[in-house]
């Protein structure tokens, strides 16, 4: 988990140090609609590159822990999906937004509020579900900092929260990384379905990578919208 959390930090950041100096003109000139419009942008570029890899390693969770950690550690893989559903929520980010809008005051009392909340349901959970009930309580505030820090951008730029992010496009990075992956373990399962951790996740990543590129030739995911979404 700590590795994937790093790839989608790596990914968040470099795009924030690509958009910010722009959004810091957009905002100094008034020009709240091109901030938030950058950050839409930055956002599609991430879901681009994180959404495939959080599928992945959702799907083979198991051989990823085995590679890693070893099979004695193999009940981890349910903390480590519940918590890649957590890391799919921060791929959305808001952070740059709410430091141009000077509201680091508004996001600390939220933080606080959904750190009381998150460790009472990690422990209720931990108690129902056993150890992938501890990650719940994190997964949740995750999702609610989200959604609240969403409300806030919405109305302090008066625009909806259906225009704040291009969701649609968002989603269909979703569904292109779930169905790669699914795809991927449907040829692993039926090809490899003995063969040691490192076999099975190399096989899949390039089952993975030839049907999340083959997707986006079907639906017309090419160069020329990957060109409108980077300039």
């Amino acid at each position: 988990v700590a590795v994937v959390e790093r790839l989608v930090n790596l990914c968040r950041q470099s795009m924030n140090y690509a958009f910010l100096p722009t959004m810091s003109r957009c905002h100094a000139d008034g020009d709240i609609t091109g901030m938030v419009e950058l950050n839409r942008r930055a956002n599609v570029i991430v879901g681009t590159l994180i959404y495939p890899l959080l599928a992945f390693a959702f799907v083979f969770s198991e051989e990823i822990v085995t590679l890693v950690y070893t099979a004695t550690y193999i009940e981890a893989a349910p903390v480590m999906r519940l918590y890649i559903l957590g890391l799919a929520a921060m791929a959305v980010e808001t952070g740059t937004v709410t430091l141009q809008l000077r509201q680091g005051r508004h996001q600390l009392i939220m933080s606080a509020g959904l750190l009381a909340l998150s460790i009472p349901v990690s422990w209720l959970a931990a108690l129902q579900f056993g150890l992938p009930g501890a990650a719940l309580g994190s997964v949740t505030a995750i999702y609610f900092d989200r959604y609240f820090t969403l409300r806030m951008m919405a109305g302090k730029t008066d625009t909806p929260i259906r225009r704040l992010q291009d969701w649609r496009s968002l989603a269909l990075w979703v569904a292109f990384g779930a169905i790669s992956a699914l795809c991927a373990w449907g040829v692993v399962e039926a090809c490899l379905p003995a063969a040691g951790a490192f076999t099975r996740l190399a096989l899949a990543g390039i089952c993975m990578a030839v049907v999340y590129g083959a997707l986006q030739v079907c639906f017309g995911i090419g160069r020329a919208q990957l060109t409108a979404i980077l300039t």
